[in-house]
């Protein structure tokens, strides 16, 4: 993250995305990450998130620095979608390693991935964009 991203929140808001995608479930869509709607979230769910949903964020990602030889750079806005895959490979008892390696193999071809991109040039944070971005 940039110094302007971290002066701005982002790197909250990127927690709170996270944290809205793990609780949506068929009676509950949090998926609209409008600064609205992250507000809302916030209110309504502030320190009521189960532990077993609330694995220690710096320690997620310290896990992927060690998994990645070299530095990553991820858009922001796929940031919460990764942390998310972490909860649910986590969650799931999948495999962390085959979790790397479509990472890396999403990051790689993210340039030419016109599919994906598609979701993340305008209205990022539409409920149906991010919708896509979990797919």
């Amino acid at each position: 993250m940039t110094k302007a991203q971290r002066k701005n929140g982002t790197d909250k808001d990127i927690v709170i995305q996270t944290y809205m995608s793990i609780q949506t479930n068929q009676g509950e869509d949090y998926t609209s990450f409008r600064s609205k709607d992250i507000d809302t979230f916030v209110a309504d769910h502030s320190g009521s998130i189960p532990e077993d949903k609330a694995n220690n964020p710096r320690e997620t990602l310290d896990k992927f620095n060690a998994a990645f030889e070299s530095e990553l750079k991820v858009p922001v806005t796929s940031i919460p979608m990764i942390l998310f895959s972490w909860y649910r490979v986590t969650k799931d008892k999948k495999s962390f390693t085959k979790l790397v390696e479509i990472i890396n193999e999403f990051l790689n071809g993210y340039e030419n991935n016109e599919d994906y991109k598609q979701y993340v040039m305008s209205g990022t944070s539409s409920t149906e964009n991010i919708r896509k971005h979990l797919e």
